[in-house]
């Protein structure tokens, strides 16, 4: 459907494990889908969310790692923390997992 915009929720746990399937074929796109993961739980979830929003960005990073995107990864890491920095929480969890 050329033009479509979707508006249905998707919840994050499908968008890891739609990247966890197709991160060896497409590692761009895994980590695309548990970027807007970790964006939709941080900006929607509950504190007690936030490790597994960390889990996710560690994924991400070593996606990034592994097909020499690190850049673009520091980039979004950058736009995320700037997002939620209102959350001094989450961003400490970010820290201590070496997500700086």
């Amino acid at each position: 459907a050329d033009g479509l915009v979707v508006t249905q929720a998707v919840e994050p746990e499908a968008l890891e494990a739609a990247a966890a399937r197709f991160a060896s074929e497409q590692p761009a796109m895994a980590a695309g889908w548990l970027v807007f993961a970790a964006n939709h739980r941080a900006a929607d979830g509950p504190s007690s969310s936030f490790p597994q929003i960390v889990k996710d960005l560690l994924q991400v990073q070593d996606l990034a790692l592994r097909n020499r995107q690190e850049l673009p990864f520091r980039r979004s890491l950058r736009r995320f923390r700037a997002r939620f920095a209102a959350s001094p929480r989450l961003l400490a969890l970010l820290d201590a997992a070496g997500l700086k």
